[in-house]
C-alpha cells in the first residue's frame, strides 16, 4: 500500500503543476485582453469572459509571445469547443479590442508558419477567425486558410445559415473568407433561390451585390 502511495504522490504533484501552468497561461491571455479592450474595463471580472472567450485570448497571446508549445495545446482544445463555431466570437475579437499592430504581425506570421509545417492544426472556423483578424490589421498577404473539403463545407453551412437568417453582413463576410456564393444547397437550390423562397430581401441584395449566379441551380 505504501509503495502505491509513493508512486501516486509525484503524479499528483505533476498534475497539479500542469494545472497551475495552464491557469497561469490562460490568465496571461485574459490580462492581455484587459489591456487591449476598447471599453477599458477596470478588471478582468468586468469583461465577463466565458471559458471560450478566455481560450481565444490565450491562443492569440501565445502566438504573440511565440509560445509554440502552448499554442499547439490550445489548438487541440479549440477543436473540442463547438461554441467557437458561433460568429459571435469572431465579431467580439474583431470589434471589442485594438491590438498593437506589431503583435498581430508577429502572431499571424507565426501562425502561418505553424500551419504550413503541420506543427499546429486549427479547425476551419477558428482559422477563419484568425484570418479575419489578419485582414482587419492589413496583413492580407499572410495566407492562413488553405480551404480543405472540411473548410469549404463549413463555409457553405455558414452561408446557408446567413441566407436563411437574412444577414447580409454575414453573407458578405463569409464570402470574403472563401465561401462559394454560387454553391448549391443539399436540395440542389442556389443560395439566391433559397433567399427568394424565404422572402429574405436583405439576403437577395447581398447576393446581388456579390454577383451571385441566379441560374446556378441549372
Amino acid at each position: 500500500m505504501s509503495t502505491s502511495i509513493n508512486i501516486q504522490e509525484p503524479l499528483i504533484r505533476f498534475a497539479s503543476l500542469c494545472r497551475s501552468i495552464l491557469l497561469s497561461k490562460m490568465w496571461s491571455g485574459a490580462i492581455y485582453g484587459l489591456k487591449t479592450n476598447i471599453y477599458r474595463p477596470a478588471s478582468i471580472t468586468d469583461m465577463e469572459l466565458s471559458s471560450t472567450h478566455c481560450l481565444l485570448l490565450a491562443l492569440l497571446h501565445s502566438l504573440v509571445t511565440a509560445d509554440v508549445t502552448f499554442c499547439t495545446l490550445l489548438a487541440d482544445m479549440c477543436s473540442r469547443v463547438e461554441k467557437l463555431r458561433s460568429r459571435h466570437y469572431k465579431v467580439w475579437l474583431l470589434e471589442d479590442f485594438v491590438f498593437p499592430q506589431p503583435d498581430i504581425q508577429k502572431a499571424m506570421a507565426l501562425l502561418a508558419e505553424l500551419i504550413a509545417d503541420g506543427t499546429m492544426k486549427l479547425p476551419p472556423h477558428v482559422l477563419g477567425i484568425m484570418s479575419s483578424l489578419a485582414n482587419k490589421y492589413g496583413f492580407t498577404s499572410v495566407h492562413l486558410k488553405a480551404l480543405s473539403k472540411e473548410g469549404l463545407s463549413d463555409l457553405a453551412n455558414q452561408l446557408r445559415s446567413a441566407v436563411i437568417n437574412n444577414s447580409p453582413g454575414d453573407i458578405i463576410a463569409i464570402a470574403a473568407e472563401g465561401g462559394d456564393i454560387n454553391g448549391l444547397t443539399e436540395s440542389g437550390d442556389s443560395l439566391m433561390h433559397l433567399a427568394a423562397r424565404a422572402g429574405n430581401c436583405a439576403s437577395i441584395s447581398a447576393l446581388n451585390f456579390l454577383k451571385a449566379d441566379l441560374w446556378s441551380k441549372y
